[in-house]
Protein backbone atom coordinates (compact mmCIF):
# COMPACT_ATOMS: atom_id res chain seq x y z
CA UNK A 1 0.00 0.00 0.00
CA UNK A 2 1.47 3.12 -1.21
CA UNK A 3 1.67 6.62 1.02
CA UNK A 4 -0.67 8.30 -1.68
CA UNK A 5 -3.07 4.94 -2.51
CA UNK A 6 -3.85 5.64 1.65
CA UNK A 7 -4.37 9.07 1.51
CA UNK A 8 -6.52 9.07 -1.73
CA UNK A 9 -8.53 6.10 -1.13
CA UNK A 10 -8.43 4.20 2.39
CA UNK A 11 -7.77 7.27 4.53
CA UNK A 12 -11.13 8.97 3.29
CA UNK A 13 -13.11 5.40 3.67
CA UNK A 14 -12.02 5.33 7.18
CA UNK A 15 -12.50 8.73 7.86
CA UNK A 16 -16.36 7.86 6.81
CA UNK A 17 -16.47 5.18 8.99
CA UNK A 18 -15.36 7.46 11.92
CA UNK A 19 -17.91 9.50 11.21
CA UNK A 20 -20.26 6.64 13.23
CA UNK A 21 -18.46 7.52 16.42
CA UNK A 22 -17.30 11.27 15.81
CA UNK A 23 -19.91 12.71 13.61
CA UNK A 24 -19.09 15.89 11.74
CA UNK A 25 -15.56 15.13 13.07
CA UNK A 26 -12.82 17.49 10.68
CA UNK A 27 -9.36 15.67 9.34
CA UNK A 28 -7.29 16.78 6.75
CA UNK A 29 -8.93 13.53 4.04
CA UNK A 30 -11.71 15.97 4.48
CA UNK A 31 -9.99 18.86 2.45
CA UNK A 32 -7.88 16.65 -0.06
CA UNK A 33 -9.51 16.02 -3.99
CA UNK A 34 -10.58 12.72 -3.23
CA UNK A 35 -11.90 10.05 -6.01
CA UNK A 36 -15.26 9.55 -4.43
CA UNK A 37 -16.04 6.82 -6.88
CA UNK A 38 -13.30 4.93 -6.20
CA UNK A 39 -13.73 5.00 -2.36
CA UNK A 40 -17.48 3.47 -2.92
CA UNK A 41 -15.74 0.77 -4.94
CA UNK A 42 -13.28 0.05 -1.84
CA UNK A 43 -16.30 0.23 0.26
CA UNK A 44 -18.58 -2.24 -1.19
CA UNK A 45 -15.44 -4.67 -1.90
CA UNK A 46 -15.44 -4.37 2.08
CA UNK A 47 -19.11 -4.68 2.78
CA UNK A 48 -19.44 -1.86 4.20
CA UNK A 49 -21.02 0.83 1.22
CA UNK A 50 -23.93 1.83 3.47
CA UNK A 51 -22.06 2.37 6.37
CA UNK A 52 -19.64 4.91 4.08
CA UNK A 53 -22.50 6.33 2.36
CA UNK A 54 -23.64 7.33 5.61
CA UNK A 55 -20.49 8.61 6.81
CA UNK A 56 -20.45 10.43 4.11
CA UNK A 57 -23.53 12.00 4.59
CA UNK A 58 -22.75 13.02 8.67
CA UNK A 59 -19.22 14.43 7.03
CA UNK A 60 -21.64 16.85 4.59
CA UNK A 61 -19.63 15.48 1.75
CA UNK A 62 -21.77 15.03 -1.40
CA UNK A 63 -21.47 11.42 -3.45
CA UNK A 64 -20.76 11.39 -6.63
CA UNK A 65 -24.06 11.90 -8.91
CA UNK A 66 -23.29 8.41 -11.10
CA UNK A 67 -23.46 6.38 -7.84
CA UNK A 68 -26.86 8.36 -6.09
CA UNK A 69 -29.45 5.67 -8.21
CA UNK A 70 -27.01 2.59 -6.94
CA UNK A 71 -26.81 3.49 -3.14
CA UNK A 72 -30.25 4.31 -2.64
CA UNK A 73 -31.42 0.98 -4.65
CA UNK A 74 -28.86 -0.64 -2.32
CA UNK A 75 -30.13 0.62 0.85
CA UNK A 76 -33.66 -0.21 -0.33
CA UNK A 77 -32.65 -3.75 -0.93
CA UNK A 78 -31.17 -4.03 2.43
CA UNK A 79 -34.24 -2.50 3.86
CA UNK A 80 -36.51 -4.84 2.70
CA UNK A 81 -34.13 -7.92 3.09
CA UNK A 82 -33.61 -7.26 6.98
CA UNK A 83 -37.69 -6.91 7.40
CA UNK A 84 -37.93 -10.09 5.96
CA UNK A 85 -35.36 -11.42 7.61
CA UNK A 86 -37.03 -10.21 11.03
CA UNK A 87 -40.18 -11.77 10.45
CA UNK A 88 -38.55 -15.26 9.62
CA UNK A 89 -36.58 -14.67 12.60
CA UNK A 90 -39.46 -13.76 15.55
CA UNK A 91 -41.12 -16.65 13.72
CA UNK A 92 -38.83 -19.33 14.41
CA UNK A 93 -38.01 -18.27 17.50
CA UNK A 94 -41.75 -17.91 18.45
CA UNK A 95 -42.14 -21.66 17.07
CA UNK A 96 -39.24 -22.92 18.83
CA UNK A 97 -40.45 -21.84 22.21
CA UNK A 98 -43.62 -23.24 21.76
CA UNK A 99 -42.15 -26.57 21.58
CA UNK A 100 -40.04 -26.13 24.63
CA UNK A 101 -36.73 -24.99 22.75
CA UNK A 102 -34.71 -22.05 24.02
CA UNK A 103 -33.51 -20.08 21.11
CA UNK A 104 -31.96 -17.08 20.60
CA UNK A 105 -31.06 -14.79 17.59
CA UNK A 106 -26.89 -13.99 17.27
CA UNK A 107 -25.82 -11.86 14.46
CA UNK A 108 -27.74 -10.56 11.93
CA UNK A 109 -30.60 -7.69 11.69
CA UNK A 110 -30.93 -7.16 15.64
CA UNK A 111 -27.54 -6.68 16.25
CA UNK A 112 -26.61 -4.35 13.49
CA UNK A 113 -29.76 -2.43 14.85
CA UNK A 114 -28.17 -2.44 18.09
CA UNK A 115 -24.70 -1.12 16.71
CA UNK A 116 -25.98 0.99 14.05
CA UNK A 117 -29.61 2.19 15.04
CA UNK A 118 -31.04 1.67 11.69
CA UNK A 119 -32.40 -1.68 9.71
CA UNK A 120 -30.92 -0.29 6.32
CA UNK A 121 -26.76 0.26 7.27
CA UNK A 122 -25.67 -3.02 6.82
CA UNK A 123 -27.71 -6.21 5.34
CA UNK A 124 -27.85 -9.76 6.81
CA UNK A 125 -28.31 -12.57 4.34
CA UNK A 126 -29.37 -15.13 6.48
CA UNK A 127 -31.16 -15.54 10.19
CA UNK A 128 -28.58 -16.97 12.94
CA UNK A 129 -30.37 -18.94 15.47
CA UNK A 130 -28.58 -20.72 18.18
CA UNK A 131 -30.18 -23.41 20.44
CA UNK A 132 -28.52 -25.58 23.34
CA UNK A 133 -27.06 -29.34 21.74
CA UNK A 134 -29.21 -31.39 23.24
CA UNK A 135 -32.53 -29.16 22.03
CA UNK A 136 -30.26 -29.23 18.41
CA UNK A 137 -31.79 -32.54 16.44
CA UNK A 138 -35.42 -31.64 17.88
CA UNK A 139 -34.78 -28.04 16.74
CA UNK A 140 -34.14 -29.23 13.07
CA UNK A 141 -37.62 -31.91 13.55
CA UNK A 142 -39.33 -28.88 14.32
CA UNK A 143 -38.24 -26.47 11.48
CA UNK A 144 -38.71 -29.51 8.90
CA UNK A 145 -42.26 -29.87 10.57
CA UNK A 146 -42.55 -26.32 9.77
CA UNK A 147 -41.53 -25.68 5.86
CA UNK A 148 -37.97 -25.38 6.29
CA UNK A 149 -35.41 -28.22 4.24
CA UNK A 150 -32.28 -28.79 5.25
CA UNK A 151 -30.07 -29.61 2.11
CA UNK A 152 -27.21 -30.96 4.63
CA UNK A 153 -27.45 -35.03 5.38
CA UNK A 154 -27.99 -35.99 8.85
CA UNK A 155 -24.74 -37.81 9.11
CA UNK A 156 -22.54 -34.69 8.04
CA UNK A 157 -20.40 -34.45 11.07
CA UNK A 158 -18.73 -31.66 9.08
CA UNK A 159 -21.58 -29.70 9.66
CA UNK A 160 -23.20 -30.63 12.96
CA UNK A 161 -20.19 -31.72 14.78
CA UNK A 162 -17.48 -29.63 13.83
CA UNK A 163 -19.03 -26.45 12.46
CA UNK A 164 -22.31 -27.17 15.12
CA UNK A 165 -24.59 -25.71 12.74
CA UNK A 166 -26.83 -26.25 9.38
CA UNK A 167 -29.06 -24.32 6.99
CA UNK A 168 -32.59 -24.23 6.54
CA UNK A 169 -34.09 -23.61 3.37
CA UNK A 170 -37.72 -22.45 3.12
CA UNK A 171 -39.86 -24.37 0.89
CA UNK A 172 -41.48 -21.44 -0.37
CA UNK A 173 -38.52 -19.18 -0.98
CA UNK A 174 -37.19 -16.60 1.35
CA UNK A 175 -34.97 -16.03 4.44
CA UNK A 176 -32.69 -18.43 5.05
CA UNK A 177 -31.82 -19.96 8.79
CA UNK A 178 -29.00 -20.97 9.74
CA UNK A 179 -29.45 -23.42 13.20
CA UNK A 180 -26.63 -22.88 15.68
CA UNK A 181 -26.06 -25.13 18.66
CA UNK A 182 -22.05 -24.34 18.97
CA UNK A 183 -20.19 -20.59 17.94
CA UNK A 184 -17.53 -21.85 16.31
CA UNK A 185 -15.23 -19.94 14.05
CA UNK A 186 -13.10 -22.35 12.18
CA UNK A 187 -9.68 -21.93 13.46
CA UNK A 188 -10.17 -19.32 16.47
CA UNK A 189 -10.87 -19.63 19.86
CA UNK A 190 -14.70 -20.26 21.11
CA UNK A 191 -16.73 -20.44 24.17
CA UNK A 192 -18.20 -23.74 24.84
CA UNK A 193 -21.10 -22.79 27.41
CA UNK A 194 -24.09 -22.05 25.19
CA UNK A 195 -26.81 -22.47 27.77
CA UNK A 196 -24.85 -19.88 29.41
CA UNK A 197 -25.23 -17.90 26.44
CA UNK A 198 -28.76 -18.50 25.98
CA UNK A 199 -29.47 -17.65 29.91
CA UNK A 200 -27.73 -14.65 29.15
CA UNK A 201 -29.43 -13.15 25.99
CA UNK A 202 -31.74 -9.83 25.87
CA UNK A 203 -34.96 -9.18 24.97
CA UNK A 204 -35.28 -7.54 21.62
CA UNK A 205 -38.93 -5.99 20.49
CA UNK A 206 -39.85 -6.71 16.99
CA UNK A 207 -43.27 -5.36 15.98
CA UNK A 208 -44.94 -5.77 19.06
CA UNK A 209 -43.16 -9.45 19.26
CA UNK A 210 -40.07 -10.34 21.97
CA UNK A 211 -37.11 -11.92 20.25
CA UNK A 212 -34.62 -13.38 22.57
CA UNK A 213 -31.08 -11.94 21.69
CA UNK A 214 -26.88 -12.18 22.07
CA UNK A 215 -26.46 -10.17 24.74
CA UNK A 216 -24.11 -7.21 24.24
CA UNK A 217 -20.93 -8.84 25.52
CA UNK A 218 -21.43 -12.31 23.95
CA UNK A 219 -22.29 -10.36 20.48
CA UNK A 220 -19.16 -8.58 20.57
CA UNK A 221 -16.97 -11.80 21.16
CA UNK A 222 -18.99 -13.28 18.12
CA UNK A 223 -17.77 -10.35 16.05
CA UNK A 224 -14.02 -10.59 16.94
CA UNK A 225 -14.11 -14.21 16.32
CA UNK A 226 -15.43 -13.98 13.11
CA UNK A 227 -12.95 -11.19 12.54
CA UNK A 228 -10.61 -13.65 13.17
CA UNK A 229 -12.06 -16.25 10.82
CA UNK A 230 -11.91 -13.48 8.28
CA UNK A 231 -7.77 -12.66 9.08
CA UNK A 232 -7.36 -16.24 9.10
CA UNK A 233 -9.11 -16.96 5.35
CA UNK A 234 -7.98 -14.01 3.66
CA UNK A 235 -11.28 -12.78 3.47
CA UNK A 236 -12.64 -9.30 3.86
CA UNK A 237 -12.91 -8.15 7.84
CA UNK A 238 -13.18 -4.17 7.65
CA UNK A 239 -17.66 -4.23 8.59
CA UNK A 240 -16.45 -6.70 12.02
CA UNK A 241 -13.54 -4.32 12.83
CA UNK A 242 -15.74 -1.21 12.73
CA UNK A 243 -18.46 -2.69 14.71
CA UNK A 244 -15.80 -3.49 17.30
CA UNK A 245 -14.93 -0.03 16.74
CA UNK A 246 -18.30 1.10 17.59
CA UNK A 247 -18.74 -0.81 20.50
CA UNK A 248 -15.40 -0.11 22.29
CA UNK A 249 -15.55 3.33 21.93
CA UNK A 250 -18.49 3.79 23.78
CA UNK A 251 -17.42 1.51 26.74
CA UNK A 252 -16.48 3.36 29.66
CA UNK A 253 -12.48 2.14 31.14
CA UNK A 254 -14.84 0.04 33.86
CA UNK A 255 -17.00 -1.35 30.94
CA UNK A 256 -14.05 -2.56 29.03
CA UNK A 257 -12.60 -3.92 31.68
CA UNK A 258 -15.83 -6.02 32.08
CA UNK A 259 -15.76 -7.05 28.91
CA UNK A 260 -11.93 -7.71 28.97
CA UNK A 261 -12.37 -9.73 32.00
CA UNK A 262 -15.79 -11.56 30.66
CA UNK A 263 -13.54 -12.48 27.62
CA UNK A 264 -10.23 -14.00 29.81
CA UNK A 265 -12.88 -15.88 31.66
CA UNK A 266 -14.51 -17.63 28.45
CA UNK A 267 -11.04 -18.09 27.01
CA UNK A 268 -10.67 -15.61 24.19
CA UNK A 269 -8.42 -13.07 25.69
CA UNK A 270 -5.96 -13.12 22.84
CA UNK A 271 -8.39 -13.13 20.30
CA UNK A 272 -10.71 -10.43 21.82
CA UNK A 273 -7.34 -8.21 22.17
CA UNK A 274 -6.40 -8.83 18.56
CA UNK A 275 -9.39 -8.10 17.42
CA UNK A 276 -10.02 -4.90 19.13
CA UNK A 277 -6.89 -3.54 19.06
CA UNK A 278 -6.90 -4.25 15.30
CA UNK A 279 -10.13 -2.81 14.84
CA UNK A 280 -8.43 0.63 16.99
CA UNK A 281 -5.62 0.66 14.63
CA UNK A 282 -7.83 0.54 11.55
CA UNK A 283 -9.61 3.68 12.36
CA UNK A 284 -6.67 5.53 14.46
CA UNK A 285 -7.18 9.18 12.96
CA UNK A 286 -3.89 9.69 10.97
CA UNK A 287 -2.59 13.20 10.63
CA UNK A 288 0.66 13.28 8.04
CA UNK A 289 3.54 12.53 10.12
CA UNK A 290 1.96 12.79 13.47
CA UNK A 291 3.08 10.38 16.60
CA UNK A 292 -0.43 9.13 16.44
CA UNK A 293 -0.11 7.68 12.89
CA UNK A 294 2.54 4.50 13.29
CA UNK A 295 1.19 1.06 13.71
CA UNK A 296 2.71 -2.10 14.32
CA UNK A 297 4.30 -4.45 11.29
CA UNK A 298 1.46 -6.70 11.84
CA UNK A 299 -1.38 -4.43 11.51
CA UNK A 300 0.03 -2.39 8.67
CA UNK A 301 -0.04 -5.86 6.96
CA UNK A 302 -3.97 -6.43 7.65
CA UNK A 303 -3.99 -2.85 6.73
CA UNK A 304 -2.32 -3.62 3.45
CA UNK A 305 -4.89 -6.27 2.47
CA UNK A 306 -7.54 -3.80 2.02
CA UNK A 307 -6.02 -2.58 -0.48
CA UNK A 308 -5.26 -5.70 -2.11
CA UNK A 309 -1.97 -4.76 -2.34
CA UNK A 310 -0.89 -7.91 -0.95
CA UNK A 311 -1.14 -10.96 -2.92
CA UNK A 312 -1.49 -14.57 -2.19
CA UNK A 313 -0.41 -14.74 1.29
CA UNK A 314 1.50 -18.03 2.99
CA UNK A 315 -1.87 -19.25 4.26
CA UNK A 316 -0.94 -22.62 6.53
CA UNK A 317 2.30 -21.36 8.64
CA UNK A 318 0.45 -18.31 8.68
CA UNK A 319 -3.00 -19.57 10.38
CA UNK A 320 -1.07 -21.83 12.78
CA UNK A 321 0.90 -18.79 13.87
CA UNK A 322 -2.23 -16.75 14.62
CA UNK A 323 -3.75 -19.64 16.19
CA UNK A 324 -0.84 -19.69 18.37
CA UNK A 325 -1.42 -15.99 18.99
CA UNK A 326 -4.93 -16.17 19.72
CA UNK A 327 -4.79 -19.35 22.09
CA UNK A 328 -5.25 -18.56 25.73
CA UNK A 329 -3.44 -19.61 28.84
CA UNK A 330 -0.09 -20.32 30.68
CA UNK A 331 0.59 -23.53 31.20
CA UNK A 332 -2.22 -25.02 29.37
CA UNK A 333 -1.52 -22.92 26.22
CA UNK A 334 -0.01 -25.67 24.01
CA UNK A 335 -2.46 -28.30 25.21
CA UNK A 336 -5.09 -25.69 24.22
CA UNK A 337 -3.46 -24.74 20.70
CA UNK A 338 -3.06 -28.52 19.94
CA UNK A 339 -6.62 -29.52 20.70
CA UNK A 340 -8.46 -26.55 18.35
CA UNK A 341 -5.81 -27.45 15.90
CA UNK A 342 -6.33 -31.00 15.83
CA UNK A 343 -9.93 -29.91 15.61
CA UNK A 344 -9.42 -28.03 12.86
CA UNK A 345 -7.41 -30.21 11.09
CA UNK A 346 -9.83 -32.82 11.95
CA UNK A 347 -12.83 -30.59 10.70
CA UNK A 348 -11.48 -30.15 7.39
CA UNK A 349 -10.31 -33.61 6.55
CA UNK A 350 -14.32 -34.66 7.31
CA UNK A 351 -15.08 -31.83 4.83
CA UNK A 352 -13.07 -33.41 2.16
CA UNK A 353 -14.19 -36.76 2.96
CA UNK A 354 -17.85 -35.95 3.10
CA UNK A 355 -17.28 -34.24 -0.56
CA UNK A 356 -16.03 -36.87 -2.41
CA UNK A 357 -18.60 -39.56 -0.61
Amino acid sequence: MTDNASKMILEPLLGALRQWVYPGEDAPWRHRATDWSAVLDLASENKCLLLVAEGLNRARIVIPANRLAEVKARREACLFRNMANLGVTATVCSILRTHGIRAISMKGVLRAHAIYGSYDARPAQDTDILVTSADYRSAIDVLAANGFHSPIPATSKWWHDYLGESPHLPVNGGTTVDLHHKVRQPGTPAPTDIARIIAAARIAGVGGREVPVMSDMDAAMLTASSLGKAIRNDEVWLHYAHELFVVTSALEAAQRAAYDDYAREIGVLRLWTFATDLAAAAFRLRDGDSEDAPTTAAESRWMAALLHAQGDQERRWRRSGLLWQWTDGAVARPLRFAREFGQARLGDMRRHYEEIS
